[in-house]
């Protein structure tokens, strides 16, 4: 039981230490609460530009790639996807993309119809989307929304000379939500995963600063005279620097509950268990950081722009409907990404910690490359 010692050890060093733990437990806290007022605030998010959305076009007429061309004039980006509804389903669920749209076979037919009878017949756009972001899905189906109106009313001028009279009675583009159910997020559910998975992850810091600044003071020379193992010494590191991430995590999850409506629901056990594998992750990742760096600027320096860089690349910090498409893919090469996307599927999604286990044990495999590598660049000096 070396490695307890070591941990008790780092925990009275760190306690000691007011400038970490106001940065452990403080940055946190300070921006949660900013971020949730903003949430939590009465006005409206502007309608952002640029958006990525999955399009199912099984439309053999025109006016199917002409709705396409509006969505893209609205300044949404449509990725097209040849698998069908199914597939659209998939990927919406999986969190690769907020709203899918299916335009059905009928579409042009139907919209064709209505223009040449000046009737009120309408032509469908099937929307899915996906319930961890309501908000913004709610903005793209709008934007979605002006998009067919404007369709409609260029195609009707066309049409009609008389336009002014033709627009009194023109078709109608109908929005159908396929998944209406509406999960009504809450400020917590809404940002709060990313918090969750980005501060832990500064943890790594911390744990390469600890274990630099032992290896220079030369406290880790003197443990080759100590019946302790180099695998004794990280793993006392990481459970130092594990029990300060899950008092972060509570922490975190407390306010979320108590001030910002965070819908634990079902997900306890999991919550913990994704808290506990990102925490693992988090740390090996600092051990393998502390194995690069020779001295504490080049730590320090290293790992803030590393971490930062992973936050925005894995959609902790920005949401990935905002990301283009390389990056998103880019994305999944961090374990933050796969950390996200279980808390997600908890919190937001609702689903069972059965059906993100695939989620959690990418996380794992991350942190075990992690300490493993570690383990074998250790140097006591």
């Amino acid at each position: 039981m070396q490695f307890w010692t070591i941990a008790r050890k780092d925990l009275k060093t760190l306690r000691r230490d007011k400038s970490a733990l106001i940065f452990t437990f403080g940055m946190p806290i300070i921006l949660t609460f900013v971020f949730g007022s903003m949430y939590g605030g009465k006005g409206e998010p502007g309608a952002p530009g640029g958006i990525r959305i999955l399009v199912a076009n099984q439309d053999s007429g025109q006016r199917g790639n002409e709705a396409i061309q509006a969505m893209s004039d609205a300044g949404l980006k449509p990725v097209l996807e040849n698998g069908g509804t199914a597939e659209i389903d998939r990927r919406i669920g999986k969190g690769e993309f907020v709203v899918g749209v299916i335009i059905p076979p009928d579409f042009s037919s139907k919209f064709d119809a209505a223009v040449a009878n000046s009737a009120t017949v309408h032509a469908e756009l099937q929307i899915v989307a996906d319930p961890a972001d309501t908000r913004l899905s709610d903005i793209i189906k709008r934007i979605i929304g002006g998009a067919s109106e404007r369709m409609v009313v260029t195609n009707v001028i066309k049409q009609y000379p008389a336009a002014a009279l033709a627009l009194l009675n023109r078709p109608s583009v109908d929005l159908s939500v396929l998944n209406a159910k509406s999960n009504n997020l809450t400020p917590g559910d809404t940002f709060l995963p990313g918090f969750m998975v980005y501060f832990v992850f500064t943890l790594a810091n911390g744990v390469a600063s600890t274990l630099l600044g032992e290896r220079q003071e030369g406290t880790l020379k003197r443990m080759l005279n100590a019946p302790v193992s180099r695998f004794e010494i990280l793993v006392g590191k990481l459970t130092a620097r594990g029990v300060l991430g899950l008092l972060q995590t509570g922490l975190l999850v407390a306010i979320g509950v108590q001030w910002l409506h965070l819908s634990v629901g079902q997900a306890p056990i999991g919550i913990l268990l994704t808290a506990l594998t990102t925490i693992f992750a988090a740390c090996g990742l600092g051990l393998l950081m502390a194995t690069f760096g020779k001295t504490m600027d080049q730590i320090q320096g290293m790992t803030t722009m590393f971490l930062l860089l992973l936050g925005f690349i894995s959609g902790t910090l920005i949401p990935r409907a905002f990301l283009p498409d390389w990056m998103v893919k880019l994305s999944y090469i961090t374990p933050h990404a796969w950390a996200l996307n279980a808390y997600q599927d908890l919190i937001q999604r609702h689903h069972t910690l059965v059906s993100t286990l695939p989620n959690l044990g990418v996380v794992a495999i991350f942190g075990v490359v992690f300490f493993s590598i570690a383990l074998a660049r250790f140097r006591f000096e």
